[in-house]
């Protein structure tokens, strides 16, 4: 958590910019990591009897290679887990694969499997439609979640300005086209993006951060998309990093393709009915770890001292007064070992999404080693 900053646009888009991967020395790096992990599930109509099957507790293992070789990086990820229901399970996935060209005078192309980020924003990404949602206990991704996905990326960037095209297959063979704008000034950065998706009708978004002062940085952004399905998503952030306080990172989402209360009551409703069990898992299915409703506001605490790194933070539904608590500890053995302990847990009212849920607790012990 002690990289846990709200960076300008131009350093977080950067971070993932095409003409960085061919940037400096070649180099593998990865990491392996060996987890135990507990789930504490809550009666909920909608997994009656645990029919979802979701696992009391398991056993991770974990091992992680990425590395770029001149103009091409990649990132595998390999895991085994051992479930008290599944058994013995493992998967292995390229979460990159991608090769950039130089064209000279600021321009290049990207091409191939790749992370991309569209604004600066931490647990809500309006503007993040080329990755997963954030796990609220890992907004950093320290455990190698994230994969990229099949792109085309044209840009190029000059002394303030920068623009791309990008062409993107999603999830399910769904296309989805963006174009990207970003300026410098001199104190504030911002960004246009249009996009327009496979089966959607065009949309525009806007992103703006700034660091006025040393201990303080903001963010915010929006995206508007049009036809007679319009919405509208956006998010707002303050961070503090005060020398002598811990860190804390404030941030408000409004996600106008979520439930409205209307919408949500039918949802209960159906909840409590005698339906079937593969319907009553398509319902569950709507309850993401960072909720189905329209108004949320985050609240996280981070602090660092010697070997130790700890924050904490709750996830409030705005709708429905719900919470999320969710924490971390770190402790570093060396530059290179960590023990991590994370724990979760759902909170909320007779009838509000987080009693719903299926999940009311979790808890991860957890050993990672980079090389």
């Amino acid at each position: 958590m002690k990289r846990l900053q709200c960076l300008p646009l131009a350093a977080a888009v950067a971070a993932a910019a095409p003409g960085d991967a061919s940037a400096g020395e070649d180099w593998t790096g990865g990491f392996v990591l060996g987890a135990q992990e507990r789930t504490i599930l809550q009666d909920t109509p909608l997994n009656r009897d645990n029919f979802l099957g979701i696992a009391g507790s398991g056993t991770r293992a974990v091992a992680l290679l990425e590395g770029r070789r001149q103009d091409l990086t990649w990132r595998v990820r390999t895991e085994a887990l051992h479930t008290d229901r599944d058994g013995m399970r493992g998967k292995a996935v390229l979460q990159e694969l991608n090769r950039v060209f130089d064209l000279g005078a600021g321009a290049s192309l990207s091409l191939g499997k790749r992370l991309y980020a569209l604004d600066p924003s931490y647990i809500n990404q309006p503007l993040g439609f080329l990755q997963k949602r954030t796990d609220l206990s890992d907004p950093l991704d320290t455990l190698g979640n994230s994969e990229g996905i099949p792109m085309a990326v044209l840009s190029w960037s000059g002394a303030r300005a920068s623009a791309a095209a990008l062409h993107a297959r999603e999830a399910g063979g769904r296309v989805q086209t963006i174009l990207k704008f970003g300026y410098e000034f001199d104190a504030i950065s911002a960004g246009m993006v249009l996009r327009r998706a496979h089966g959607e009708h065009a949309g525009i978004g806007a992103t703006i951060s700034a660091a006025p002062a040393d201990a303080l940085s903001w963010y915010a952004s929006a995206y508007r998309a049009g036809g007679a399905a319009r919405y509208t998503r956006a998010t707002a952030g303050v961070v503090l990093t005060p020398a002598a306080l811990p860190k804390l990172q404030l941030e408000y989402a409004y996600n106008g393709r979520g439930m409205p209360d209307g919408e949500f009551d039918v949802l209960q409703q159906q909840a409590q009915s005698s339906l079937p069990s593969h319907v009553l898992a398509t319902l569950a299915s709507r309850l993401p770890s960072l909720g189905a409703r329209q108004h949320y506001a985050s609240l996280t605490i981070s602090e660092a001292a010697g070997a130790w790194d700890a924050g904490g933070g709750m996830y409030l539904g705005l709708d429905d007064s719900s919470r999320v608590w969710h924490g971390q500890v770190d402790y570093a053995f060396s530059a290179r070992t960590h023990l991590m302990l994370s724990a979760m847990r759902q909170q909320g009212k007779a009838g509000s999404e987080r009693a719903l849920s299926p999940v009311k607790e979790t808890l991860a012990l957890r050993l990672r080693h980079a090389f």
